[in-house]
């Protein structure tokens, strides 16, 4: 909140996107160039299938977008494809779920990205408005990110004479800033100087991350919960030479502190993912909400960008 995030949403009329990809189809058929023909037919038969299919299934999230994503990847081996598109489809990308390296291969650039070339993330959402009409939302951690989104999404023939900007700002509101913090996580855990963080830890919150981004709050704020548990056990047994206790995060918090001194952001830190704790293992018949769940996954991460910045 103190540095702020950047967010850029607009509405896109999607009612011509059937007519992109008859349109592409027809400059495969007559292109030339470094592709043989026959990988050319094959990909403008595969723009007339996605125009028929339009014909048959209605515009839905899971599907549109894909496949504007595949037109895209065959758009970009024409010559006259604008250089934004090309370099965003062509450069290696870590997804959320995973690592994929692509240096050409077909990249989905309206979901949740992480790109490490750029030390930034996409955080997207999209929403349907009305038959054709959907609205976009996009959170970067940086300027030159969303700088970079607007560029490549106004060079796309069937987008950029059909959005309406709605908003194209900097933002402090929570609201926005605590959006992106997930893959930000994600990314520093892949790209940051994390050598010293032991595996296992970085896979329980690689895995509370994952399941906040499945909205499995209470699973995922379990997860942050064991990160700091191992943390706080392994200060224990540093502090008093023996194995630590079988007993609360709680619990153990006020052991360790009996020994450590711990800075008051970093206190703060692990009482927000105690508290989420609580919220979600004793009070079970409750709900527990998307911010229970960042609180957790940010009181864990704190405490561990401290932990291992001390040795």
């Amino acid at each position: 909140m103190a540095v702020g995030t950047y967010n850029f949403n607009f509405t896109v009329d999607l009612s011509n996107l059937k007519e992109f990809f008859l349109d592409l189809s027809e400059q495969m058929k007559g292109k030339k160039g470094r592709l043989s023909m026959s990988l050319r037919a094959i990909q403008s038969r595969r723009l007339e299938e996605m125009a028929k299919e339009l014909n048959e299934e209605p515009l839905m999230e899971e599907n549109v977008f894909e496949r504007i994503t595949d037109a895209l990847n065959i758009y970009r081996r024409h010559g006259n494809c604008p250089n934004e598109i090309r370099q965003m489809l062509e450069v290696s990308i870590k997804t959320p779920r995973g690592l994929i390296i692509r240096r050409r291969g077909v990249l989905n650039i309206f979901q949740p990205l992480i790109l490490p070339h750029l030390k930034d993330v996409f955080w997207i959402e999209k929403k349907r408005t009305s038959d054709n009409v959907w609205f976009v939302d996009v959170t970067t951690i940086k300027k030159d990110g969303i700088d970079i989104y607007k560029n490549f999404i106004s060079n796309i023939p069937v987008l950029k004479d059909q959005i309406k900007v709605n908003k194209d700002r900097q933002t402090f509101s929570s609201r926005y800033t605590f959006r992106p913090f997930p893959l930000a996580v994600r990314l520093w855990l892949r790209e940051g100087e994390t050598e010293l963080i032991p595996q296992d830890l970085k896979d329980f919150l690689e895995a509370a991350i994952r399941y906040h981004n499945e909205k499995e709050w209470r699973t995922s704020i379990i997860l942050s919960a064991i990160t700091v548990e191992s943390l706080l056990a392994d200060l224990y047994e540093e502090k008093y030479h023996e194995y630590a206790p079988n007993t609360p995060l709680g619990d153990l918090f006020q052991k360790v502190q009996q020994k450590t001194t711990f800075p008051p952001d970093v206190r703060i830190a692990i009482e927000r993912t105690n508290d989420a704790r609580i919220a979600a293992v004793h009070r079970s018949h409750f709900s527990v909400s998307d911010r229970d769940s960042m609180n957790a996954l940010f009181g864990a991460t704190n405490f561990m960008m401290w932990y291992f910045s001390q040795l």
